[in-house]
């Protein structure tokens, strides 16, 4: 008698995971997972004997490097809000200096 492949429990998750298991692991819908594979956010699955598999260790990376992307788009916000309300206070300053001779 075979067992189903969803019976199996397995000590530690695939390497290689299908896309039902990759939504799984990522708690999202099959449909997000192509939107995020169009959208290049998540990498392109491998054909392993003609059957799509994503990495983990790609996936993982790819969710990695998307988080520290963000985290490096907030620096050069905070960064720039920096520069314009350090040259707010110098053009003020600057205008009232002006002001009162």
């Amino acid at each position: 008698m075979s067992r189903k492949k969803s019976d199996i429990k397995r000590p530690y998750p695939p390497a290689y995971l299908s896309r039902a298991s990759l939504a799984y692991r990522l708690d999202m819908s099959e449909s997000k997972i192509d939107e995020l594979v169009s959208a290049g956010i998540l990498p392109q699955p491998l054909l392993i004997d003609r059957q799509r598999r994503w990495s983990w260790r790609e996936v993982d990376s790819a969710i990695q490097g998307a988080q520290n992307n963000v985290a490096d788009d907030s620096s050069i916000d905070e960064m720039s809000e920096g520069i314009q309300s350090v040259a707010k206070k110098d053009a003020n300053g600057a205008a009232d200096r002006r002001h009162a001779r």
